[in-house]
């Protein structure tokens, strides 16, 4: 379970709380994963509004017929496949301390419409490197639908973190700095090396706000146990081995806590998703 692993985690690299140095690490991981929850229930009676599964699914055809009009088919799978996931998203994005969103990979669009539906508030960020063309149509859609709080940037993940050193926000398309991202969702190039690049990246966003309150939720799609790509006893699995393997080794080296997973069966696959903080100078942040 991510409770014994994270705590096991907290007590090799000496983790502490700035606001209760005294606190165990049974405590803080306790405190942590209840900060995850609330997050996700944040939306009933506390200004979130997550996203109705009809009102997604709705939108998410429409981004498919608006792209078949464009000329194109979308060659990959996507969140949207799964109704437990296409939840767990908007619960986790919806609540209204989510305000930043940086998402690392585009593709057609279904997880930035998850991330706009849920939250009114939020302004979405993705990069993404352009590997299907179908994804700047996707763009000019979200734009035409969302207007200023979808930005794409074009280029490779691992190279526009450190390239680029602000974000835009706001209705006044205003810059912000990278490191006042409040969720981080990757979902791009899944083998090995990317996958940990986007990890590690991830986290030295917040080097800048190491001694501060405010917190960034990780997140990572398609981790998880089952990466097998042949179906398995009539299952087939949508996570990545590579990406599961760079998940498990950020954890190894001290630089992320997972908190929290969700594995969704679905008809006949697998999907999962995880979700961590990063720790940035002995502190969960």
């Amino acid at each position: 379970p991510p409770y014994a692993a994270a705590v096991q985690i907290c007590n090799q690299y000496n983790l502490f709380s700035t606001t209760a140095p005294e606190m165990n690490c049974e405590t803080i991981i306790s405190s942590e994963i209840h900060r995850i929850q609330s997050n996700e229930m944040a939306l009933h009676g506390s200004g979130g509004r997550g996203v109705h599964q009809g009102e997604y699914f709705l939108k998410s055809n429409l981004m498919e017929h608006e792209l078949m009009l464009r000329g194109h088919s979308i060659s990959e799978g996507h969140v949207g496949l799964s109704s437990k996931k296409v939840d767990y998203l908007s619960r986790l994005s919806g609540s209204p301390l989510i305000q930043n969103i940086v998402q690392v990979g585009l593709n057609a669009g279904h997880s930035a419409i998850i991330f706009l539906e849920s939250n009114p508030n939020a302004v979405i960020s993705s990069i993404d490197s352009i590997f299907h063309e179908y994804t700047r149509s996707a763009s000019n859609i979200l734009t035409e639908w969302y207007r200023d709080r979808h930005f794409l940037t074009i280029g490779r993940s691992q190279d526009v973190l450190f390239s680029e050193t602000h974000i835009r926000t706001s209705k006044n398309q205003s810059l912000v700095p990278w490191y006042n991202t409040d969720l981080y969702f990757i979902d791009g190039d899944h083998t090995y090396d990317a996958a940990l690049s986007d990890i590690l990246n991830g986290c030295s966003l917040l080097a800048p706000r190491c001694d501060t309150k405010r917190e960034m939720f990780l997140v990572m799609d398609d981790v998880g146990p089952g990466c097998h790509f042949q179906p398995v006893d009539g299952i087939y699995s949508a996570n990545s081995c590579e990406a599961s393997s760079a998940w498990k080794d950020a954890i190894a080296r001290g630089v992320i806590v997972e908190l929290d997973s969700m594995d969704a069966h679905e008809y006949n696959r697998i999907t999962s998703l995880v979700v961590g903080k990063c720790i940035c100078d002995g502190v969960i942040v």
